[in-house]
């Protein structure tokens, strides 16, 4: 999948995590990173980024970095970072998730269907 769309997609496993199940693996703690020295949302801002987040239900925004486009959506069940140039998930992928992904990876990221 990464080679065909140029991304790389890693699994995460975060240290002192609960017992990971099988059925789990590629559901949470994913990266999936696009255009890697990215700096700023384009053709979008953030604020129409977080604006689609919103349908989500975040407790709250955080930034992730000075001078740099990218924030945290933090929920009760985890958090998801979105950068210009990728996206971590640190929570379980719902449909509402991949709805929100869905959005995210056409419209900011510009990756079209096959």
């Amino acid at each position: 999948m990464g080679q065909r769309y140029g991304i790389v997609v890693q699994l995460n496993f975060p240290p002192g995590h609960l017992e990971l199940q099988m059925q789990d693996l590629g559901h949470q703690d994913l990266s999936i990173l696009v255009h890697r020295r990215q700096e700023k949302f384009y053709p979008f801002s953030e604020e129409d980024v977080k604006r689609v987040f919103e349908q989500l239900k975040p407790l709250r925004f955080e930034p992730l970095m000075r001078n740099q486009d990218g924030f945290k959506a933090q929920f009760s069940n985890g958090r998801i970072d979105c950068l210009p140039g990728g996206i971590h998930l640190w929570c379980k992928i719902t449909p509402e998730v991949l709805q929100v992904l869905d959005w995210l990876f056409t419209n900011a990221y510009g990756l079209k269907p096959a």
